[in-house]
């Protein structure tokens, strides 16, 4: 039993779903599918949650009911049981009603119903799984994981592909929510350690995780094999294809993710297992939008709960830390969510002398074992000495080390 997601690029067109069944027909076992809405879908519901002007949402709405128009009739599913009027109608009934998160869901349980309605027109069983009534989140915020794998069971019961939506689901109250960036991916994950799965396949534009990223450094390539700590690390610092919290639920299990190319299925793509490749430098990830925070106090020095109070501030206003260093009077923090930045530093300035400056990227380098071997931090090193990097950091695991650097130096570094 496999699962396999496919991305909105996945199934932007009539041709690329076509694509995407030939590619889930081709499994002979039984298949969960978690699909996301069609390629910019989301984006036109989140322009139409946000507009006041009845004549522009109906503008909005009408552009979003002549894209799966189009699909649709390219499907064959015109007059069949797929009322785009309905649609119509049920999206401007809930943007009238401001029900912003159940009206951001839609993307993904139109896109749902036009596959399953296209699915059932060739013949092919399929069970649909709403994920708004199967995928709960309880009151900290994490799966419901008996309810989800009971309605899987069920649902796999019927014999069919087990359709269903990625990223959406409900909160404890009964609420429509989403499980955020990267929802779709930990949907999937979240469906194989539900049912102890062979393998969770991940289905996207690109042949895998890559060597860098290919919009800055030329002559990257396809990593064969990773380890779940390698993957979560690169996905952490800025790697695209796979959110970091996707790893968690296959680590668990030590379920294989395997990610692979809809536009070139025969690629190889990546492999991501417990034991990877084996050690060794894998690859280099940059996270953007980084501010780094200094504070320096001579109330430091061999002072007891001077930095449980410095990240206490941090944990008031829930800004997640990135990297840290520190010397005897200084500590160097840096955060990529400026959104309580004044009162952070506000808060700050009573512990000590403030410094503070954004346009900066934490460059990380990432391998088995890499920082146990000091020629990987050597080369590293030498290599970065035009760049002006302001700090050096290594992670918790022996699988990373990180650099943090301006911006502007990203492309060279």
């Amino acid at each position: 039993m496999i699962v396999m997601k496919f991305g909105g690029t996945s199934v932007g067109s009539a041709d690329r779903i076509k694509s995407v069944i030939d590619i889930v027909c081709q499994h002979e076992g039984p298949v969960v599918l978690v699909l996301s809405a069609v390629s910019g879908m989301t984006n036109a519901l989140v322009e139409l949650s946000e507009t006041k002007s009845s004549d522009k949402a109906m503008e909005i709405i009408l552009d979003i009911v002549d894209r799966f128009s189009g699909i649709s009739n390219e499907l064959g599913l015109e007059g069949k049981d797929f009322d785009l009027h309905s649609v119509k109608t049920h999206l401007l009934d809930i943007w009238q009603r401001s029900e912003t998160d159940l009206l951001l869901s839609q993307g993904e349980r139109i896109t749902v119903k036009m596959v399953s309605r296209y699915l059932s027109s060739l013949g092919i069983p399929c069970e649909h799984m709403n994920a708004l009534e199967s995928l709960v989140l309880n009151e900290e915020g994490n799966p419901d994981m008996h309810s989800y794998t009971r309605s899987l069971r069920r649902h796999l019961a019927g014999g069919g592909i087990v359709l269903t939506e990625g990223f959406i689901c409900r909160d404890h109250e009964g609420k429509v929510t989403n499980l955020g960036r990267g929802g779709s991916d930990l949907t999937a994950s979240l469906a194989g350690a539900a049912l102890d799965a062979d393998e969770i396949q991940i289905w996207t534009d690109v042949s895998g995780m890559l060597t860098c990223d290919p919009r800055v450094v030329e002559k990257t390539r396809s990593i064969q094999e990773l380890s779940f700590d390698e993957a979560a690390e690169l996905a952490y610092f800025g790697a695209k294809v796979l959110h970091p919290r996707t790893v968690m639920p296959a680590r668990q299990k030590n379920i294989p993710v395997r990610i692979k190319n809809t536009f070139y299925p025969d690629d190889h793509g990546t492999v991501i297992t417990r034991k990877g490749s084996g050690p060794g430098l894998k690859a280099m990830a940059a996270k953007d939008g980084i501010t780094v925070i200094k504070i320096v106090s001579d109330r430091m020095l061999m002072a007891h709960g001077f930095l449980a109070r410095v990240f206490g501030v941090f944990d008031q206003f829930q800004t997640p830390i990135d990297m840290i260093t520190t010397s005897e009077v200084a500590v160097s923090i840096t955060i990529d969510n400026t959104r309580y930045l004044p009162e952070i530093l506000d808060s700050l300035s009573a512990y000590g002398q403030i410094e503070f400056e954004g346009h900066q990227t934490i460059l990380s380098i990432v391998g088995d074992g890499i920082t146990n071997d000091p020629g990987a931090l050597v080369k590293a090193t030498q290599a970065l000495t035009d760049t002006n990097f302001r700090m050096l950091s290594f992670g918790g695991s022996p699988n990373n080390f990180s650099f943090l650097i301006p911006t502007e130096n990203k492309e060279k570094a």
